[in-house]
């Protein structure tokens, strides 16, 4: 996507490069004319022109850019529909829109096989990684895949951390300890690594369906939050009743964060649970099409 967009001439000479095979050649010169990967305004180009792309043909392509606007992350769009009519209709408005910026969706994979596999290995057998997750088409629900071997070094563990999140306030604790990066952890900072990692294992068995529920009107939050001395955290459900008196429940989403380096009492960390959780309700309820959203926190 980056080297589909160009770069204002007066700003071309930012991403000048200087090259010679020999030290006795002369110096050539190069300029990058199109968006670099890598680079820190990279990401924030990007997503400038696709809202500026929905500006322009916002008209033109309605449902396209109300998914353009709400449903991509950089170079990837999730989206879905209620039914398989419109998934199609919004998928051939979405190439169309595109398309006006010389852009090319070159990847396609869906749970329903009116839309085909293209441009990937995945099939709606196979699952497909979207955005650190990995989801099924098949059944339609999102899994964890995370296989974590090595010594239990510091580098080890940084490197195995940030593939996924802060366990316990690993960091904070492996940067107390001021260890060198091949240094090995102390044993019960080890052993307590060595647990928790086997304890992954049981992700890879927990599938969470993707589909939330949301035919009604109606939809009512259902918020959770709690606090330790080490992190706390913040949960919501949804739970709606369906016509025939059914109720469906499916979790939204959930957020987590260490506690803080200086030591804070726990009531105070159980008010920073819940200004999570109203934070994680707030953009919930934004990102909701329903009438009447009813809170339950």
């Amino acid at each position: 996507m980056f080297r589909k967009i160009w770069v204002n001439n007066k700003h071309r000479d930012f991403q000048r490069i200087v090259w010679r095979e020999r030290p006795s050649d002369p110096i050539k010169h190069y300029q990058l004319c199109t968006v670099t990967y890598g680079t820190s305004c990279a990401p924030f180009l990007a997503v400038r022109v696709l809202q500026q792309l929905a500006t322009d043909h916002h008209q033109e392509f309605p449902n396209a850019v109300k998914i353009l606007k709400e449903d991509f992350y950089v170079d990837d769009v999730l989206t879905g529909s209620n039914t398989e009519e419109e998934l199609i209709q919004n998928r051939k408005e979405l190439i169309q829109l595109m398309s006006c910026a010389n852009l090319e969706l070159g990847k396609w994979v869906s749970n329903t096989p009116r839309i085909p596999t293209e441009g990937t290995d995945s099939t709606q057998s196979s699952p497909v990684k979207v955005l650190g997750l990995y989801w099924q088409p098949g059944l339609d629900t999102l899994s964890y895949n995370v296989g974590l071997k090595g010594n239990c070094t510091k580098r080890q563990v940084l490197s195995d951390v940030s593939r996924i999140f802060d366990p316990l306030g690993l960091f904070q604790q492996l940067w107390l300890l001021d260890l060198g990066l091949n240094d090995k952890l102390p044993k019960q900072l080890a052993d307590t690594w060595l647990k928790w990692r086997a304890d992954l294992d049981i992700l890879q068995h927990i599938q969470i369906p993707q589909l939330v529920v949301n035919d009604t009107d109606n939809i009512e939050l259902h918020g959770l939050s709690d606090a330790s001395m080490k992190a706390y955290a913040a949960v919501v459900y949804s739970r709606v009743i369906n016509k025939d008196g059914s109720i469906s429940t499916s979790i939204m989403a959930a957020k987590s964060r260490v506690a803080p380096l200086k030591q804070q009492s726990l009531p105070r960390l159980e008010l920073c649970a819940a200004l999570l959780l109203s934070q994680l309700i707030r953009s919930i309820k934004a990102a909701l099409r329903h009438q009447k959203v009813t809170v339950f926190a």
